[in-house]
């Protein structure tokens, strides 16, 4: 065998001289046939290394570093990423490679985009790239990933998927770009650490010296990398050529030459310097469509700016400036122009005109204009500016009024009621089911096994409720609060004395009265000294009080703690589990006379609305023997502090600024008028408004902590009961907060209506009428506690509406609006009929319209000192109405003001009484604190 390998290559006369960057090998293997001559013999297989040339230029640097991730992410997730684009021609049928050249031993995960960004929809596979096994393509059936080369950090890009880019691209050529990642081990940008090559190759073939390179014997082989080629040459057509070798024994034996054509791919792109490249030339890190789009925006915007926005600006202020009077006083003394220069011509008139203009100028000189200000015209100057400055404070008062009740109408909106109410129903449906058979104690293991359990246990997706997308969150927890063993109080029993039936009567144990119990038992009730802690155990074991997250459980007849002797319900298990530990409760007698209450309570939470809710089932024992059963729900919604995902973290910091600016100028307004506060209604309203909106911003800030602390506790214990009712309880808190808050936000708007004349009108009626509505109030309280107490005593036995003192009240405030409902009186028809008509005679026929009375009678004497006496929020108005038609009438080129039109003077000043003088003349009346005199003419 003979085997050479040339320094230089030895046929530079041949093709593809300029592409052959590797090493040119020669070999040539013979044998001595039977006769003594010489014979060629040609291998099935030939594989052969070959160094490559030039790598000077075979790879290129690429600059990595760490990504921009925020601050808190964890260090564990920090990524080191780097990026490359380049163009490859998808018709010359040869796989792209790509050798990651580094000393770093971490693993890199290569992303492959369509196109020249990198965009999500544009990734279209990815490579695992460990440092000592070749790399791992993800499956796709967007293309093969079978590839010949197989060496670690070489990614082999094969024609399939060069070919699904560019049908992509819808063009031969496509553009590639390739992002590395890896575990974070660089801290800042270098291109000192990673380099790449990029190359696709051919290996040829010549089989003597008198032929031409071939490309279709030789292919390449698994083990190519940069600096070195792989090829593996097999013959077909060994047995034909040895035959005809051995034909021509005499002939010139040949060698076979290979070597390889190395294409590195040209001017590959550094993602990172293309960012930077972009901002130098577009000005952004946009491409060229959207640089056109900005430019064409630009050109709009200039425009617009020109021939639109300020000319309209020029317009307005040119025109406020003209509606103002120019005296002498308003020139400056110094400006580039020079009065005193112009030069009058043609001013020669004759002794008349020269008279006439004369006399006109004493006239003028005669004139209020021209002479000293008095009294009277200093007082109206001063006048004129308090009511500029009280319109000015007036039309802030109402922009900021507005502007806040919009915030809280917004945060209202956030509460997402509507679908609170549909997320309460649904829940309600489905936990409500047989929950009024119950009515003794066993009747609650039923409705447990029967309702309960298949509600939790779902086994086609565990920990969700059965038909719907609601998560259970932590454990489902049932607690009973019981009395304590020991002797109860019994006074009936003194009276049967001498009975012989005086030991079998004896008294349950009252809830808030007698003790509870808080010890540990056994499955049967016996007492152990050790508590146990594991949630599956057989005994009682008593859950004392939440102390970090505390709540309350509401039933019909008591509210009780968080205690109690819990029982858990796990899920994530099968549901014979519960099912076997209710029955071993039930053979326990868990239930028995010393119960109290039975309280069911979890946790759920709806993904797609973002709602929680927190839901309660209590069975009570009441002194009667039954079992009473309440439902009690409450969705609520946390709030989003995303920024870059929600915007309602503006509406909160809005909210919050308001806050603060309302405190401070609450403070103002107290050291200003200091004793004198606590005398305005309107103070008094104000002040109680700003107390409401502090305890609302409170309740707020509650309910997100105990969320947060809530969540990072579910996160860390999620096989634990998870106390979301306290946030419920909060968060209704902070809804009735909120209802107040609107409310005497609303009703602060009456103080900017009395511009009306109407509602001034009704005020003064209401304030006027205030002893008189007061005394009827007060008869009409009378007979309502009368009727009240009788339907009590008399039909409260046998008529639900009247069994207790709560119903009886409402029921009476029912009849006063005629809302005559359940009124069949079955066991006493004819006292029912006496008190329904009695009833309809006093409250309806006298006291009620005997209100009406008081109030409209007065309502027509007050027209006139309605109409007298001074308003400043109607001379507020009219100032600002004022000032708005002089602008629209300037922009409208009328500038002769017109008068105020009569229903606008109407609606504010309201009218005088045309039929009645007793309100004409001089008068004397206290107006705000003083007195004062006026003629009513």
């Amino acid at each position: 065998m003979m085997f050479c390998e040339f320094a230089e290559d030895p046929f530079p006369w041949l093709s593809y001289r300029e592409n052959i960057s590797a090493d040119v090998v020669g070999f040539k293997m013979t044998a001595t046939a039977a006769n003594g001559s010489m014979i060629e013999i040609t291998p099935d297989v030939a594989e052969v290394y070959l160094g490559r040339k030039n790598l000077s230029f075979a790879a290129f640097s690429l600059i990595v570093g760490p990504d921009n991730e925020p601050s808190e992410v964890d260090e564990s997730l920090r990524r080191t990423s780097g990026g490359f684009s380049f163009k490859v021609d998808s018709e010359a049928g040869k796989e792209v490679l790509v050798h990651i050249l580094t000393e770093v031993t971490v693993p890199f995960t290569v992303l492959v985009y369509a196109g020249s960004h990198v965009s999500p929809t544009a990734l279209v596979a990815t490579f695992l790239v460990p440092h000592d096994i070749p790399p791992v393509a993800n499956q796709s059936d967007l293309f093969d990933p079978a590839c010949t080369v197989k060496v670690a950090r070489v990614v082999c890009l094969p024609l399939s998927l060069l070919k699904a880019i560019a049908q992509r691209s819808q063009s031969t050529e496509c553009a590639i770009s390739v992002v590395l990642q890896a575990p974070r081990f660089v801290t800042k940008l270098s291109d000192k650490i990673v380099r790449i090559s990029l190359f696709y190759v051919h290996c040829l073939d010549m089989f003597g010296i008198q032929s031409d390179w071939r490309e279709d014997i030789c292919v390449l082989g698994e083990v190519t990398t940069w600096d070195r080629v792989h090829c593996v040459c097999k013959n077909t057509r060994r047995a034909r050529r040895q035959l005809n070798t051995i034909r021509l024994g005499n002939t010139h034996l040949h060698a076979r030459y290979l070597t390889a054509k190395v294409i590195v791919v040209p001017n590959p792109i550094d993602l990172r310097l293309e960012v930077i490249k972009e901002v130098s030339i577009y000005g952004l890190t946009y491409g060229y469509e959207k640089a056109i789009e900005w430019l064409f925006a630009s050109f709009c915007s200039f425009f617009l700016s020109v021939f639109l926005v300020q000319p309209s600006k020029i317009m307005l202020s040119a025109g406020i400036r003209l509606n103002k009077l120019k005296y002498c006083k308003n020139l400056p003394w110094v400006s580039h122009y020079r009065y005193t220069e112009i030069t009058l011509q043609n001013m020669k008139l004759d002794p008349d005109e020269m008279r006439k203009q004369h006399d006109y100028i004493v006239g003028l000189r005669g004139t209020r204009m021209y002479q000293p200000l008095r009294e009277d015209d200093i007082r109206i100057f001063k006048r004129k500016k308090r009511l500029k400055r009280r319109a000015i404070l007036f039309l802030s008062y109402v922009v900021t009024h507005f502007i806040f009740l919009a915030l809280l109408l917004l945060l209202a909106a956030l509460l997402r009621h509507t679908n609170t109410v549909y997320y309460n129903e649904f829940l309600h449906n489905q936990f409500f089911v047989d929950l009024d058979t119950v009515t003794k104690l066993q009747d609650i293991y039923s409705w447990l096994n029967d309702v309960l359990v298949p509600l939790l246990h779902n086994s086609l997706n565990p920990t969700f409720l059965p038909e719907s997308a609601s998560v259970i969150l932590g454990l489902p927890l049932m607690r009973q609060v019981r009395a304590k063993s020991g002797e109860t109080a019994c006074p009936p029993a003194k009276n049967f004395v001498q009975s012989s039936i005086k030991g079998e009567i004896h008294c349950h144990p009252k809830y808030g009265t007698d003790p509870e119990d808080t010890e540990n038992y056994t499955s049967s009730w016996i007492k152990i000294s050790k508590r146990a802690t594991d949630k599956n155990t057989k005994g009682f074991t008593y859950k004392p009080q939440e102390k970090r997250w505390p709540y309350h459980s509401h039933g019909l007849l008591h509210t009780y703690g968080s205690g109690g002797y819990a029982f858990y319900f796990f899920p994530d298990q099968e549901q014979s589990n519960s099912t076997e530990r209710l029955e071993g409760l039930r053979s326990g007698k868990w239930l028995d006379e010393r119960t109290w209450a039975v309280i069911l309570e979890l946790t759920t939470l709806n993904p797609d609305a973002n709602l929680f809710c927190s839901l309660s089932v209590v069975f009570e024992v009441s002194p009667l023997g039954v079992v009473n059963t309440s439902l009690s729900l409450h969705s609520f919604a946390l709030a989003d502090f995303n920024r870059k995902k929600s915007a309602e973290i503006y509406l909160y910091v809005a909210i919050l600024i308001f806050f603060l600016a309302y405190v401070v100028d609450e403070c103002y307004v107290i050291t200003q008028e200091r004793a004198a506060y606590v005398k305005s209604v309107y103070n008094l309203l104000n002040f109680a408004l700003k107390c409401i909106f502090a305890l609302l911003i409170v309740l707020f800030l509650k309910k997100h902590f105990l969320a947060a602390g809530l969540i990072q506790f579910h996160s860390s214990n999620s096989a634990d009961f998870i106390p979301f009712h306290a946030v419920s309880q909060v968060d209704h808190a902070m809804r009735v907060t909120l209802g107040f808050l609107l409310f005497l936000t609303i009703l602060k708007t009456l103080r900017y209506s009395r511009v009306f004349y109407d509602v001034r009108l009704a005020q003064g009626a209401i304030q006027t009428a205030l002893p008189g509505i007061f005394h009827v109030a007060l008869a009409v309280s009378v007979y309502f506690f009368v009727y009240m107490a009788f339907g009590c005593l008399v039909f409260g036995q046998h008529e639900w509406n009247y069994s207790n003192v709560m119903r009886a009240t409402q029921t009476i405030f029912s009849y006063c609006v005629s809302a005559f409902q359940n009124t069949d009186f079955s066991e006493n028809r004819v006292l029912g009929i006496l008190f329904l008509s009695s009833f309809v005679l006093v409250m309806i026929c006298i006291l009620v319209n005997l209100f009406q009375a008081v109030i409209l009678s007065l309502y027509e004497e007050m027209k006139q000192p309605v109409y007298e006496e001074p308003s400043e929020e109607v001379e507020a108005m009219a100032y600002l109405c004022g000032k708005l038609r002089t602008i629209f009438g300037f922009l409208s080129f009328r500038f002769k003001v017109l008068q105020e039109p009569e229903f606008f003077m109407d609606m504010l000043y309201g009218q005088p009484e045309k039929n009645s003088r007793r309100y004409l003349g001089l008068k004397t009346r206290n107006i705000n604190g003083r007195k004062m005199v006026y003629l009513v003419v």
